[in-house]
């Protein structure tokens, strides 16, 4: 009796087992296997765990020639957007990315691909700095380290060791579950016709209004965060491999919303990253000069300009919508497309990029940057002096706690 009764309860446990990791593995949360994708159902992933894992597989033996790489602020960029012109491109951003997480990426994509890389877009942010800093999720054993090289025994056995969460772990299986109820949203979403997604997540969060606050307590910026000057670290690292191999280098600077501008401005005295933006072009101009090379385009999408200044919607309104911003540090597609029209040199028939949206950041023309910027930001403080008001407030409250 007690022989059947454990032989019944392994033959459970294994059909158990095995039921949880076929079901992992056909909706392929982390993009490690590939089972059969069928529209509707397990295609479109929601990209919310492990991002660092299965970007790291997906570039392997891939056949991409463009990058584009940065933080979560960055994801909004459109592979498929027309101005990448027959490459094929690939978002390998990382929410909370660093510049450092970005050149090992960079690294072990260019190491692991059956294609050349010939065009990369890096994100970054003002006062980001550039130093060895890593997210819970990278692990260096993923990475290809030597073109070619891409079996080794330490990236099989990490292999192995994300193998098995991957298919039999209560995360997995949340995960999995997520896909699950993103493909119904999406398939919705396309057989009305309508997008309703963005509206019910900015209701879902209390409004933008709320979501702008709650991103302005997260991200309030210490002191030590402004008005610096950087050392090029893992930026010029970038910089020197993108030359290195004849790499396409594009440079852009996130577009913070202006209210979040506002708060580093005074934080800063005014100052908010001058010397920051002097020191990134710095590093630019004067490694191409020592390696005989054209600095790389950095593009500035900051300050204050027809985009960045979008009106807020007031408190408690859960209704309205924003077009180009879900909170201060994140833009929606629409702005996203933008800036990738300005980069690639893109004219959408059905687009127009607004003429202040976008300078090109150099030597040359750094002074009458800045300078614009300090008539717009007096512009900017007239017309919304409410946001202004908010924010002194907001700043006065934690004087006690930094």
């Amino acid at each position: 009796m007690p022989e059947k009764y454990v032989k019944t309860l392994l033959l459970t446990v294994i059909l158990g087992l095995s039921a949880i990791a076929s079901f992992n593995w056909f909706f392929n949360p982390y993009e490690l296997f590939e089972p059969p994708r069928i529209q509707g159902v397990n295609v479109e992933k929601k990209e919310a765990r492990n991002r660092r894992m299965y970007k790291a597989y997906a570039v392997v033996e891939g056949t991409y020639d463009a990058l584009i790489l940065g933080s979560s602020r960055a994801l909004a960029l459109d592979p498929l957007h027309e101005g990448f012109r027959g490459l094929n491109a690939y978002n390998l951003a990382l929410s909370w990315g660093s510049t450092y997480e970005a050149y090992r990426y960079l690294e072990h994509a260019f190491n692991s691909s059956s294609k050349k890389i010939k065009t990369v877009i890096l994100q970054i942010s003002c006062c980001d700095g550039f130093g060895k800093s890593t997210y819970k999720g990278f692990n260096e054993s993923r990475l290809v380290n030597k073109p070619g090289k891409i079996y080794s025994f330490d990236r099989l056995f990490t292999y192995l060791n994300d193998l098995v969460p991957a298919l039999i772990s209560i995360d997995a299986l949340r995960a999995s579950r997520d896909v699950f109820k993103h493909n119904k949203i999406i398939k919705h979403l396309i057989h009305n016709h309508k997008i309703q997604w963005h509206k019910e997540r900015v209701r879902k969060a209390g409004g933008h209004r709320q979501m702008f606050n709650d991103l302005m307590s997260v991200m309030h910026p210490r002191k030590e965060h402004v008005n610096k000057v950087i050392s090029a670290g893992y930026f010029g690292s970038i910089l020197h491999f993108s030359h290195k191999h004849d790499i396409e280098l594009i440079v852009y600077l996130s577009p913070f919303h202006a209210r979040y501008e506002e708060l580093y401005r005074y934080k800063s005295n005014g100052n908010m990253s001058d010397s920051w933006k002097r020191s990134l072009i710095l590093h630019n101009e004067s490694i191409a000069k020592k390696l005989n090379r054209t600095p790389y385009k950095i593009w500035g999408f900051t300050g204050y300009n027809s985009v960045t200044t979008e009106p807020i919607p007031g408190p408690g309104d859960t209704e309205s919508t924003m077009k180009w911003y879900w909170e201060g540090s994140h833009i929606t597609s629409d702005a996203a497309n933008l800036v990738l029209d300005r980069i690639l040199n893109y004219q959408h028939k059905n687009r127009n990029i607004p003429i202040d949206f976008g300078t090109l950041l150099n030597s040359s023309a750094i002074q009458y940057n800045l300078d614009k910027d300090r008539e717009n930001r007096i512009k900017y403080q007239k017309q919304f002096p409410g946001e202004v008001a908010e924010i002194q407030r907001y700043l006065d409250a934690r004087l006690n706690i930094d």
